[in-house]
């Protein structure tokens, strides 16, 4: 869904290179369910173990699409959908477009669950503080690069 909305919003303008969206969903949903293989002995019972897992959990998702982001050369569709509306919105960071679509898709969660549900299920604090949290962490990781001088010569970072 998020790749078809990049080709209705760039339409003529879609590069064709960003098909390669498509194979990398696969391949990054191969990595994450290996990795939760690889956490599975992860469990935390306090309600504080909780949060310092969900904040381990933001800032490594934070740097991740960053990272991911750097090259301007492929996304998953997800994290493809902000950068176009990027593009769009030009005079709006990555950072902020990525909270607040996060924003969304948490209030989507929450409207779902309510009418499918009859209830909230599977939308807690954790979840809520995610939305914002990453959009936040990448707008400070982009600003700590954009200090450090790394991204000198190779035009704005995307998260800025």
């Amino acid at each position: 869904m998020f790749f078809l909305m990049q080709v209705l919003i760039l339409r003529r303008k879609f590069p064709k290179v960003q098909l390669v969206q498509l194979p990398i969903t696969l391949v990054f949903g191969v990595f994450a369910d290996f990795g939760m293989y690889l956490t599975s002995w992860i469990d935390p019972t306090s309600y504080f173990m909780q949060w310092v897992w969900t904040l381990v959990g933001v800032v490594l998702v934070a740097l991740g699409v960053y990272i991911e982001t750097q090259p301007r050369l492929s996304y998953i569709p997800g994290d493809g959908i902000v950068f176009t509306l990027t593009l769009v919105l030009q005079n709006i960071s990555f950072g902020t477009i990525k909270m607040v679509f996060d924003w969304g898709l948490v209030i989507l969660a929450v409207i779902a669950s309510l009418v499918l549900l009859g209830g909230l299920e599977g939308v807690r604090e954790g979840t809520v503080f995610a939305a914002f949290g990453v959009g936040l962490v990448i707008r400070l990781i982009s600003a700590v690069h954009k200090r450090l001088g790394s991204g000198r010569g190779r035009g704005k970072a995307v998260g800025e």
